[in-house]
């Protein structure tokens, strides 16, 4: 079975770093906060470099005009986030993981569990999620196997679960696979 989801247990939060060269700017801990994140799991580098972008997104000048539409307009949330956390998925990402996997990890697993389950935290739009199902398929495993992926942004959720990709996304997967378990729909692959 393999499903996408959010996640929606309440977290223990842990205060965001706030003094320091290292402290995450008050806009975007707010926005993270707000979204159900803990603001003190992210570098605060990481997160600054992507401010720029959110206030590009939000059509302001500065991390408090982008706080006041934000309030102004709360379902513009989801967009302001995804602005600034960027989901990095691809088929088949790392090639030689997904042939350690394929050659040594999945048959031992199968081997001796008889099953494989796998939680992917981060799971974007779901393409390692989906690159692992496609390996335990083609093992025969796949419907005695769990597969979870989860990602904080629920749009990444939805995409992974309509599992419909542009063509060039495709481009990491073997034409035997992509034909095998992809079909063309509507000018992009399900």
């Amino acid at each position: 079975m393999l499903r996408f989801a959010a996640p929606t247990r309440e977290r223990s939060r842990r205060p965001a770093q706030t003094t320091g060269p290292e402290s995450i700017e008050p806009f975007l801990e707010w926005l993270l906060q707000r979204s159900g994140l803990e603001a003190g799991a992210y570098r605060p580098r990481a997160l600054h470099r992507r401010l720029a972008a959110c206030l590009r997104h939000c059509r302001v000048p500065t991390p408090e005009a982008a706080r006041t539409l934000l309030e102004a307009k709360p379902d513009s949330m989801p967009a302001a986030l995804n602005s600034v956390l960027i989901g990095v998925s691809a088929f088949f990402r790392d090639p030689k993981i997904f042939q350690f996997l394929r050659e040594v990890v999945l048959p031992e697993l199968l081997r001796t569990q008889g099953n494989v389950r796998i939680y992917s935290a981060g799971a974007s739009e779901g393409q390692e999620l989906i690159s692992a199902a496609l390996l335990l398929a083609e093992s025969g495993a796949l419907a005695r196997s769990e597969l979870l992926g989860v990602d904080c942004r629920r749009d990444a959720i939805e995409h992974a679960r309509a599992a419909r990709f542009a063509p060039d996304a495709l481009t990491g997967i073997d034409a035997t696979l992509r034909g095998r378990y992809f079909r063309p729909a509507g000018g992009k692959w399900v």
